[in-house]
């Protein structure tokens, strides 16, 4: 994630020299951001973190932008697709994912990466691991994060610093307070009454920051409808809203649309749906599926019959015949750790090209052509 702060003049500026505190409040902020938009479908409405610090010459703001602000801005220059071709990265380091993401600029044909790691397990205060505390949705933060930085690798700094402050002037921001030191002196208290600008701005944030927490409020009250009272899933929820609204995601539907969303709901209640039984933690096929579904597959069922049919090309003795530790080699040859992180496009294309060492392995040599044994030299 990149980050910026404002120089003297006033100018947004990126900057390289970030206190840890403010890295690593931003990714956990970030990292919640992501699961509640996995598990609700409900996206953040905060697109930009700011964080203070105090310096010499007073107090500055360290600014980064979100995940689903990245999101937002794909959205808003319609010329970067996130590429298929996702790696991950879980054996090497027991503790932590790393998620390597491509994006193109289509308009411009350039093509960057974004990397991104996100720790297995819940993390405390030090943002150490608590390896007794699983993090289930680790796996697909890592791809959440690794996106984020590509599209914000992709983007002209002159377009980031012109939305960041568009985004800042419409309340699209959340900032985070560090703890104050003990040492910290407490600031002296200004008389000076606010001039007729200040208390403007001032009241527009205020009504501004009203405003996004009544929907807010809206958007989680209709999702618990649909979820608590109706039984119907994140998936199913998407397509209703598609067909009815023509957008698939709650943070999408205007104050109006989302009071229609709300009576439409209570109509279906009140026609007598039942309310499901109390919803289950995910089991871990859930969520190897869920991981499937990220590199491409439709199900968790296809990618292990892939995953199976190349360990037979590799291993079986009527075809390639190599041993464990030589299949295994032919995989991480080309950038793979285990075939579980190979997309399907390039397990697909894994099985091809064994498939085609067999065919040349297998085709008899033209006649008249030497065979091997008696090669001269």
């Amino acid at each position: 994630m990149p980050f910026y702060e404002k120089d003297t003049e006033g100018k947004l500026v990126k900057v390289e020299d970030v206190p840890e505190e403010a890295v690593q409040l931003m990714d956990r902020f970030d990292g919640e951001a992501i699961v509640h938009r996995l598990t609700t479908g409900i996206a953040s409405d905060a697109f930009i973190y700011r964080y203070p610090i105090k310096t010499k010459f007073g107090v500055k703001e360290i600014i980064g932008i979100s995940t689903d602000g990245s999101y937002e801005l794909a959205t808003m220059l319609g010329n970067i697709e996130v590429l298929q071709d996702v790696k991950v990265d879980k054996d090497s380091d027991p503790d932590y994912f790393y998620a390597m993401v491509r994006a193109k600029d289509i308009s411009r044909n350039v093509i960057l990466l974004g990397v991104a790691r996100q720790c297995k397990f819940m993390v405390d205060e030090g943002n150490k691991p608590i390896h007794d505390r699983l993090n289930e949705h680790a796996f697909v933060a890592s791809i959440s994060k690794a996106q984020r930085n590509a599209i914000l690798h992709l983007t002209p700094e002159d377009v980031i610093t012109k939305i960041i402050n568009n985004w800042a002037q419409r309340g699209k921001s959340k900032q985070l307070r560090p703890q104050p030191l003990e040492t910290e002196p407490t600031p002296p208290v200004t008389t000076k009454p606010p001039t007729a600008a200040t208390s403007e701005f001032t009241a527009t944030a205020a009504q501004v920051t009203e405003q996004q927490e009544k929907l807010k409020k809206l958007r989680m009250e209709v999702h618990n409808r649909f979820q608590a009272d109706l039984g119907i899933g994140l998936e199913k929820r998407k397509g209703m809203l598609k067909e009815k609204f023509g957008v698939d995601s709650l943070t999408d539907l205007s104050e109006q649309q989302l009071n229609e969303c709300k009576v439409w709901v209570e109509e279906m209640i009140t026609q007598g749906t039942k309310a499901p039984p109390a919803t289950k933690a995910p089991t871990d096929r859930d969520i190897r599926t869920n991981q499937a579904k990220e590199l491409g597959f439709e199900s968790l069922d296809e990618q292990n019959k892939l995953r199976g049919s190349l360990y037979t090309i590799l291993t079986s003795p009527n075809q390639l015949g190599l041993k464990d530790e030589e299949a295994k080699e032919f995989v991480t040859k080309k950038g793979f750790t285990s075939t579980n992180s190979i997309p399907k496009r390039s397990l697909v294309e894994l099985i091809s090209e064994a498939n085609e060492i067999i065919r040349i392995r297998q085709t008899p040599p033209p006649p008249g052509e030497l065979e091997p044994e008696n090669i001269p030299f």
